[in-house]
């Protein structure tokens, strides 16, 4: 009898921890927040992304993550930053390593391309939408895409996202600055990103001149080279001003309606 009882024991404790790891994950997403809005407390986001986006789990299938919880928490991911700082919920996260606004990975299997269906995988079966963050571009100036074909494939992004999820408020956001021989080149896809924006009628979230960019690249960079001067890919610290920034200049965007 003693057994049994210690039997029973164990398995609540066991159903215990396991609630108490799932209140864990859902903090990352609903705890209180300084700024949130009213306006947009409760709505559904998803997110178009490259590498700075993916998160071991937390992309579509065949495409691979960057981020995972040996570099970067997940509660530190520039858009669960935001969907506290904004008090939104994520629908889809649909980052994906090496993805550009065209086709990049060839021989991935699935469409990579921001251009081609992949930016209609923004919804589940039983949620839409509501906002949708664009943040794609990078590897295609790392890949070294001509500016007028890169600008070409975002508004034909931009456009097939708006046709898709008609009732959903895109925005596309521009990278902060890069070290070294990639800085000028990413200065002008920015422009790129701004002119697509305009031309398609949507929001441009301006995060260039955010603290990333600040100039002192080993404090953010967690693949900083100092002897080539490069650097892509932000540490912890700098997911977090990503996601502060992203959500600070969405809310003003929003607020000045």
């Amino acid at each position: 009898m003693k057994q049994f009882f210690h039997i029973i024991i164990l398995l609540l404790a066991a159903v215990l921890a396991g609630c108490v790891l799932l209140l864990g994950m859902s903090r990352i997403f609903f705890r209180p927040a300084e700024k949130i809005d009213e306006g947009v407390e409760g709505k559904y986001f998803s997110v178009l992304g490259d590498s700075l986006t993916a998160y071991e789990g937390y992309t579509i299938a065949g495409l691979s993550a960057y981020y995972h919880p040996e570099n970067v928490s997940l509660d530190s991911m520039w858009w669960s930053v935001a969907a506290r700082e904004t008090g939104m919920i994520p629908c889809v996260i649909n980052g994906g390593g090496g993805t550009g606004v065209t086709e990049l990975l060839a021989d991935a299997g699935v469409p990579t391309a921001g251009n081609s269906e992949r930016c209609e995988y923004l919804h589940t079966e039983e949620q839409m939408p509501d906002v949708i963050f664009v943040l794609l571009g990078g590897n295609d100036v790392i890949q070294e895409v001509s500016e007028d074909i890169i600008e070409n494939a975002y508004e034909e992004m931009l456009e097939r996202i708006k046709q898709t999820y008609p009732e959903a408020e895109v925005y596309a956001c521009t990278y902060y600055r890069l070290p070294g021989d990639l800085r000028e080149p990413m200065i002008r896809l920015n422009d790129v990103i701004r002119e697509a924006a305009n031309n398609t009628g949507v929001d441009c979230i301006d995060i260039e001149d955010c603290a990333i960019s600040s100039g002192n690249p080993q404090e953010y960079f967690m693949d900083y080279d100092a002897e080539t001067g490069l650097g892509v890919h932000v540490n912890q610290e700098g997911q977090e001003i990503m996601g502060e920034a992203i959500a600070s200049s969405f809310l003003e965007i929003r607020n000045s309606r």
